[in-house]
């Protein structure tokens, strides 16, 4: 049954405003979640670079790695902040 036109709202991220936290067809866009990491780029003199989630090689020189035995000449850390499915 059509009954005309109804008031609708909707929040700054574009989501139905119902008072319910589960997506909604009339939601105007789709939010994906979003993630947050820190990770550090570990540069090597060749310039190989190696992200890791931890700093293994401050406790001395990187094993297994692009020059076994040598130390990054740099490590950078990137806090990321994207969301799911960002850049795929």
């Amino acid at each position: 049954m059509d009954d005309g036109w109804l008031p609708r709202q909707w929040t700054e991220q574009g989501e139905l405003s119902n008072g319910r936290l589960v997506p909604s067809a009339h939601d105007l866009i789709e939010v994906c979640p979003r993630h947050k990491r820190t990770v550090w780029l570990a540069v090597y003199p060749n310039g190989y670079i190696e992200a890791t989630s931890k700093l293994e090689w401050r406790n001395g020189p990187c094993i297994n790695g692009p020059y076994d035995g040598e130390k990054p000449i740099a490590c950078i850390k990137v806090e990321l902040d994207f969301e799911e499915g960002e850049g795929l």
